[in-house]
Formats: C-alpha cells, sequence, structure tokens
C-alpha cells in the first residue's frame, strides 16, 4: 500500500512532517538564448544604417568558443541558438572591406541578442 494512503496529508501539515514522493524524471529542455548577426554597408562609416545602405550577404562569422560558423543571408542576417554564457564573434575579412573586431556577447535564455557589423569600402 502507497505511504500517501497510510498517512493523511492533513497529519503530515499539521505536524510539519515532509513527505518525498519519487516520480519518473525526465532530462530538463536546455535552456538557449538567440543571437542574430547584422550585417551591412556603412557607406558614411557612422555605424548607423542609414537609407541606402544595403544589408551584405555571404559574410561568415566565428562564434567562439565552441560555435558555430554562420554566413549572413540576403537580409544580412545569421541567427543561431547558444547556450547561456560569453563569446566572442568575429567576421572572416574579405578583400576591399574594412574589417570590424571582434565583438563580445553574452548570451542570456529565453532572449534575443543583435550584434550589428557595418563596414565600408576601402579604396
Amino acid at each position: 500500500m502507497r505511504l500517501a494512503k497510510l498517512i493523511p496529508a492533513s497529519f503530515l501539515l499539521a505536524t510539519g512532517f515532509t513527505m518525498l514522493v519519487a516520480a519518473k524524471t525526465r532530462p530538463l529542455p536546455l535552456m538557449t538564448g538567440e543571437v542574430c548577426i547584422f550585417k551591412f554597408e556603412d557607406k558614411n562609416s557612422n555605424g548607423v544604417q542609414d537609407p541606402g545602405e544595403p544589408p551584405m550577404a555571404g559574410w561568415n562569422f566565428t562564434v567562439s568558443p565552441g560555435g558555430p560558423t554562420v554566413t549572413t543571408g540576403p537580409t544580412g542576417k545569421a541567427c543561431f541558438s547558444m547556450v547561456p554564457g560569453n563569446y566572442l564573434i568575429s567576421e572572416q575579412p574579405q578583400l576591399g572591406w574594412g574589417s570590424v573586431g571582434p565583438k563580445h556577447v553574452h548570451v542570456i535564455a529565453n532572449h534575443k541578442t543583435l550584434v550589428t557589423f557595418a563596414n565600408t569600402r576601402v579604396m
């Protein structure tokens, strides 16, 4: 016979006893946060996307430690999930473009973090 049937809950509450109940367990879902990289051509070098400054597709970024290498799509974005923590995002330079240094990002579970890279052409 189960212990819960032998000892009424009212007795347990009145006396301050607690009852441990064995239950089937399953792994908790992995908590992640979303990171979105956005890249655009910064024609006037002000660090802000102004009208006429297009998104840049086909740029590769590396996330370390232990993160993926991602490539921006037609909208200039690349989004992915990461476990909470601190990461460094680095773009892979391309000939004819000024490179933006790596950026630090802090990923928080159930939050979205946008990291913007603005690049200008070099002559």
